[in-house]
């Protein structure tokens, strides 16, 4: 899982709030621009990573 957000280009903090889409990509939850019906999960990006890493490897 990529530790930076490829909208702003700046790397996660633990406690970031992001949002994790179908296509596995992870934005800061400011960032996000598309629709709220592809996100898989919001939340911290710590708890994100470690609940959706092995299922982007």
């Amino acid at each position: 899982m990529d530790k930076i957000c490829p909208k702003c280009n700046v790397e996660f903090k633990d406690d970031d709030q992001v949002e994790f889409d179908l296509s596995h990509e992870v934005t800061h939850s400011e960032c996000f621009d598309g629709n709220p019906g592809l996100v898989l999960a919001s939340g911290i990006y710590k708890e994100i990573a470690e609940q959706f890493d092995k299922v982007t490897r």
